[in-house]
């Protein structure tokens, strides 16, 4: 998980936030996630259910699922919060550019 979170962050340290966000927001688009971006912040936000039998009977809550934070010229990937199956989705989706 950390050489994925690594290859990530060289990825994104490529680019400007603004362009990070309509890069992922394209090669996410219709895959049920929501990009949120709030200043040099770039978070990836996903609907969950609680767990259990009871999950079912409410409502999904929103999730961040991935965060990119903007410091001083770096941008560093959140190891918390980082969703496994969103990190290999996203390195998937960007093939052999990372």
């Amino acid at each position: 998980m950390d050489q994925q979170l690594e290859r990530l962050r060289k990825w994104a340290n490529r680019t400007t936030m603004p362009r990070l966000y309509t890069e992922l927001a394209m090669r996410l688009a219709g895959e049920g996630y929501e990009l949120e971006l709030q200043g040099d912040d770039l978070t990836i936000c996903g609907w969950q259910r609680p767990a259990g039998w009871r999950g079912w009977l409410r409502r999904p809550q929103r999730q961040a699922l991935l965060r990119f934070v903007h410091q001083d010229g770096q941008v560093t990937v959140l190891s918390e919060p980082a969703d496994p199956v969103l990190v290999s989705t996203v390195l998937e989706r960007l093939g052999r550019r990372t």
